[in-house]
Formats: structure tokens, sequence, C-alpha cells
């Protein structure tokens, strides 16, 4: 269950304060925040979740949803988006999949949106937010050191040729690769 949020809305307004003590009723302690990056920044560490209330001129902040999306990817977070269907569309051409947690369509039907944040896992989503590294290498016990070294951290995953690489990213996204550079049949390079 979240514990604690931001609201990121263009103000405190009487629906924004509404959400705010909703989720206070149901033990998430909540802060505002206008959508500015240095704003943001002051209070960013204080919440788990972020909660874009969206309007327009969040719409058109493409700026402040690219620090978003940097900063929930960095820091583990994660983003409700509440808006119209354009305004997520919107907003998800910016945003990494993996930081927006949920949309919420306006009018808010709040008994849902409480469920859904009540339902929210941290530990849950923990492992959905890992960077992701794949590691090429066609020496086995080097490729198993390395990954005991990284799985605290980040998902990662093992293949030990190029063509097992090839296979593997035309089906994965992945964040870093760690590539062998001289392997047999296919190369690092090719």
């Amino acid at each position: 269950m979240v514990r604690s949020a931001i609201i990121i809305a263009d103000a405190e307004s009487f629906i924004v304060r509404g959400i705010a003590m909703k989720l206070q009723g149901v033990d998430v302690s909540t802060k505002y925040s206008e959508p500015e990056e240095y704003e943001i920044k002051k209070i960013e560490d204080s919440a788990e979740l972020l909660i874009l209330y969206m309007e327009d001129s969040i719409y058109e902040n493409t700026d402040m949803l690219k620090y978003l999306n940097s900063m929930c990817t960095v820091k583990g977070k994660m983003l409700a988006l509440i808006g119209s269907k354009a305004e997520h569309d919107h907003a998800k051409k910016i945003l990494d999949e993996r930081v927006v947690w949920e949309c919420f369509e306006r009018p808010l039907e709040m008994d849902l949106f409480l469920k859904k944040v009540r339902d929210f896992s941290s530990d849950m989503t923990i492992e959905s937010r890992k960077k992701s590294i794949l590691i090429v290498d066609d020496d086995l016990d080097y490729m198993h050191m390395i990954r005991e070294w990284l799985k605290d951290l980040y998902k990662v995953s093992m293949v030990n040729s190029g063509l097992q690489a090839i296979t593997w990213l035309a089906k994965n996204k992945v964040d870093l690769i760690l590539l062998d550079y001289e392997m047999p049949v296919t190369s690092g390079p090719q």
C-alpha cells in the first residue's frame, strides 16, 4: 500500500484538496506541488507515488513531463495520471510505460481510485521499476559472476552468443547491454 503521495497540479483547487483529503482518509499522507521542476525536486523523495492531475498547462508542459519521466526512472517512483483520454495519450508519448502506474479519467471515480491506491504494492512494483541489463558473453562463469553482482539492483538476463542476443532483443527491451567483443560465430560488433 502507498504510504505517501505527491499531487502535482496547476493549482491546489477544490478537486485537488478533495483528492488529498480522501487519500489521507485511507492513511496516505499527501503533499501538493505545482508542475515546476524546482518545486517537485524539493519534495520528490518524500513520496512513493506521484499523482499528476492533468490540465492544460500540464498537458502542454513537455519539459516537466520529461523531468518526471527521468526522475521516476532514476528514483524508482511511479506516476498515476488523472485526466482525459487525450491527455493520457499525449503524456504516454513522453513518459516511459514503466513509470506510468495507472491512468484515471476525469471525472475521477473516487472509490475505484482509492481501491487501486490501497492495492498498490511497493514490493510488486519494485521489480518492474528496475532497469534491465542483458549480459552477452560466451564465458558462463563470468556471466554468472556479473549477474550475482547486479541482480539486487537490476533485472539481469543472460545469453551466451551473439545470435541468442539478437533473438532475445527482438522480443525484449533492455536498458544496458554488457557485450563481449570477441565471441565465436557472431562477434560483439556484428
